[in-house]
C-alpha cells in the first residue's frame, strides 16, 4: 500500500495500524489536506481509498471497512463493506 501512499502522508505514518495506511491513503486521494474539502471531494477520494484496499486485497475485502471522515461542517461515513 505504501508505494500508492504520497511520500508526505506517508510520513505521517508512526506505526503500523491499517487505520494509519488508510488515512495516508485517504490523504493522498484527497490532496492538500490543510484546504477545506467539499463532501464531494471527500466521499470521491473515500470511494477511491476503498477501490484502492479492494484492489490491493484482489477485489475481496477480508476485513470489514467502518469508515467515518469530518470536517468541522461536514461528516462523511461509508458503509460497511
Amino acid at each position: 500500500m505504501l508505494e500508492l501512499i504520497k511520500p508526505e502522508y506517508a510520513a505521517m505514518i508512526y506505526g503500523n495500524t491499517d487505520t494509519e495506511h488508510f488515512a495516508a491513503l485517504y490523504f493522498t486521494h484527497l490532496g492538500d489536506i490543510e484546504e477545506e474539502h467539499t463532501s464531494k471531494q471527500m466521499q470521491a477520494a473515500l470511494g477511491n481509498t476503498i477501490e484502492d484496499v479492494k484492489r490491493l486485497q484482489g477485489n475481496n475485502l477480508i476485513n470489514a471497512l467502518n469508515i467515518c471522515s469530518s470536517t468541522p461542517c461536514q461528516c462523511l461515513g461509508s458503509p460497511s463493506y
